[in-house]
């Protein structure tokens, strides 16, 4: 006996003409692709949606000011420039390293280059002697600075 072919098969059990039954497998298949597509369009998407909910976290963040008036993200950005130099000797640091710390802006850092010129700084402790640099702003800086 002789083996059939698939769609000889389906021919005898349907009736169809062979080109009817590759038309209707041909649908068939662009079906199931289309299916599997949109299951991982919709993955996709779920990430995405993710991603934008974080991104918009971000920029909520970044928009929200602080008592001064500068914005999160400026904080932020210079924290990370101080970080990115590593750690910063006081007793050495010319005034644009010391405008990179947090908290200290192009005054303050006059004010520490001033200080150190009469006494130079013991501990990193002795930088709150410095007007304008109290403990709250000696906690921010205070994982940048180093004291030789």
């Amino acid at each position: 006996m002789k083996r059939q072919s698939p769609i000889e098969f389906l021919q005898r059990i349907f009736g169809l003409a062979k080109s009817e039954i590759v038309a209707v497998l041909v649908i068939l298949f662009g079906l199931a692709l289309g299916a599997v597509v949109q299951l991982y369009d919709q993955e996709d998407r779920y990430q995405y949606s993710q991603l934008n909910r974080e991104l918009d976290r971000l920029t909520q963040a970044a928009q929200w000011k602080t008592s001064r008036g500068k914005t999160f993200a400026k904080r932020q950005s210079s924290r990370a420039r101080a970080f990115k130099i590593g750690k910063i000797n006081i007793n050495s640091a010319s005034k644009s390293e010391l405008d990179r710390l947090p908290g200290v802006g192009p005054k303050t850092a006059e004010k520490i280059i001033r200080y150190r010129k009469k006494r130079p700084f013991k501990t990193i402790y002795d930088i709150m002697k410095v007007k304008g640099i109290g403990r709250k702003k000696f906690e921010k800086m205070r994982a940048f600075i180093v004291v030789r």
